[in-house]
């Protein structure tokens, strides 16, 4: 009967029988693995078992034990759990240790009439435990059931240690890389996160990280405090039925001896323009990148440091940067302390200056001496100069009829026409073109070409009713009456003004610098290879009213004009 009862019950994980009430004699217990029974949707299978008066005379954990009884297991993992069901006595539960009897874990917390919930994961695969059930008061009887689970015992992926296994022509780990625990398929829905412990071996630090979900991979970057050069002892432990199973077993890794970055794969031999950016392989959080651009046959190196946390490289931060240049990249990258070497180095092209047009909105209109013109925006271009050519509209070759007129703007793509001396009822032939590097200390400015000309007109006097700030036009050209060098418009409210030049125009490199009347510098803005200006337009203080003095200087020249912010 009891080998048909057996071999019955071999169907189940659990043997159920009768536990006798000293450890001596206890009946060994086979647990079940707990993500198997979740996963099949089964039930846990119980061991049915009666207390009775029999005192086994060890020691408790809690209350009195006059009436325990005793199973006993060997352990596959760290980890088990035990649900004890009675509706007939205070439940206690108790795993000892079979060698030394110690306590390793005691449960009561329900109450009378109540069975318990034990969780453990200190225990040691291959070792023997017992597990002891008692009532609280030492007066219990009756029946019980107990259901005893292996919680799963995660391990570093096979292939993972000491170095990734498609990456085994590193001397180690990159610290932007990724390390996994053994799967569970098809039972990760079941586990509720990862936890992973890393041991530095030299110095004995722990570093921990969690994963949420069942997707055990952690990257190393975001464990916080791994660094380079080393060896660690990783553990890894999942969480399950809301308890984390032990630890597993000691296994080790190393990274690299230094950080190393490159220029990620999508980026080397493409052309970009100065608003565009290039990006490095993440080192990781706390990481900092240096960038050496070199050309002009090794002649010109620029060195570059911005946008760690995200490894890009904006190229117009990048000072002295120049359009229509070949540059070889090389990126080098620090972490914890520890500075890597230079990268394999890529090449980058950076396209010729752009065109830049007027806008199209202002080409064959009719425009008025008190409104400005725009241009198109150009990122990092700092001047722009504007070519007004007088010509006859009904001419189809354009043949100027006139001398042009050039201006500069500084840092502002809008021209404000009325200090230009415009010839009302006049067309004009109207280009801009970009320059680069005028305010930066690089000297290697560029100067682009101007983009395609337009016509603009300008209305007559008797069409004029209102200036753009609300004054009533004045009947004749106000010009006439400014002096050979002077400031306009005079006082202003707007976020620009100008300089007449007068008749002699203006040729070569320009500082123009705007005081406040205590003599402190305000702003400072160069002129670069202007060409036979006859206006220079440049940035006011804006939001603070008040007197300032405008100094222009050059080669052998400077002068000094008040001018009023109103």
């Amino acid at each position: 009967m009891l080998k048909k009862l057996t071999n019955l019950l071999a169907l189940f994980c659990v043997i159920t029988v009768s536990a006798q009430e000293d450890p001596a004699s206890a009946i060994a217990i086979s647990l079940q693995d707990y993500l198997q029974i979740t996963y099949d949707g089964v039930a846990c299978t119980s061991t049915a078992g009666t207390l009775g008066a029999g005192d086994s005379g060890e020691a408790t954990c809690i209350g009195i034990s006059t009436d325990d009884v005793w199973y006993s297991f060997t352990a596959t993992t760290q980890a088990v759990k035990f649900e004890g069901t009675t509706s007939n006595f205070d439940m206690v539960l108790q795993l000892v240790d079979a060698v030394t009897m110690a306590s390793i874990a005691c449960q009561n917390t329900n109450g009378a009439n109540s069975g318990e919930t034990l969780y453990s994961n200190t225990l040691t695969a291959g070792n023997n435990y017992y597990l002891r059930i008692h009532s609280f008061d030492g007066a219990g009887s009756g029946s019980f059931d107990i259901c005893g689970q292996y919680l799963p015992a995660a391990e570093v992926r096979t292939g993972w240690y000491p170095t990734f296994s498609p990456d085994q022509g590193l001397p180690g780990y990159r610290i932007n890389q990724s390390i996994n625990r053994s799967t569970y398929t098809p039972y990760n829905g079941l586990i509720q996160g990862t936890r992973w412990l890393f041991v530095d071996m030299g110095t004995g630090d722990n570093f921990m990280a969690e994963v949420t979900g069942s997707n055990g991979i952690i990257n190393l970057n975001s464990v916080g405090g791994l660094c380079f050069n080393k060896t660690y002892d990783v553990f890894v432990q999942v969480r399950v039925d809301d308890y984390w199973s032990g630890y597993s077993l000691e296994r080790q890794i190393f990274t690299e001896a230094e950080p190393t970055t490159e220029l990620e794969p999508a980026y080397p031999g493409l052309s970009y323009n100065l608003d565009e950016e290039i990006k490095a392989r993440f080192v990781g959080t706390g990481q900092n990148l240096e960038w050496r651009l070199t050309t002009d046959n090794g002649e010109t190196v620029i060195y570059h440091e911005a946008a760690n946390s995200t490894s890009y490289c904006y190229l117009d931060l990048v000072e002295c940067i120049r359009y229509n240049r070949i540059y070889t990249v090389e990126i080098r990258a620090e972490y914890c302390g520890i500075w890597g070497s230079w990268s394999d180095p890529e090449f980058i092209i950076i396209n010729p200056l752009p065109y830049v047009n007027l806008r199209p909105e202002y080409c064959n209109t009719t425009q008025y001496a008190g409104v400005t013109l725009q241009c198109e925006f150009l990122e990092v271009v700092d001047q722009y100069a504007w070519q007004l050519t007088p010509v006859d509209i009904d001419d189809p070759t354009y043949t100027p009829i006139g001398p042009a007129i050039v201006t500069y703007s500084v840092q502002t793509t809008a021209l404000y026409l009325l200090p230009l001396g415009l010839e009302y009822g006049t067309t004009y032939r109207v280009g801009v073109k970009p320059m680069l590097g005028t305010t930066d200390a690089c000297n290697s400015p560029q100067e682009g070409d101007y983009g395609y000309f337009c016509h603009v007109t300008i209305g007559t006097p008797a069409e004029l009713t209102e200036w753009d700030d609300g004054t009533l036009a004045p009947e004749d050209n106000p010009l006439g009456e400014m002096t050979a060098l002077s400031v306009f418009p005079n006082p202003t409210t707007t976020g620009f003004a100008a300089i007449q030049i007068g008749d002699k125009a203006l040729s070569g490199n320009a500082l123009l610098q705007v005081y406040d009347v205590a003599g402190k510098l305000i702003s400072e803005q160069q002129f670069f290879a202007v060409e036979n200006a006859n206006i220079l337009q440049f940035s006011v203080p804006t939001g603070t009213k008040g007197n300032y003095i405008v100094r222009l200087s050059g080669d052998g020249y400077s002068h000094t004009m008040p001018l009023l912010v109103n």
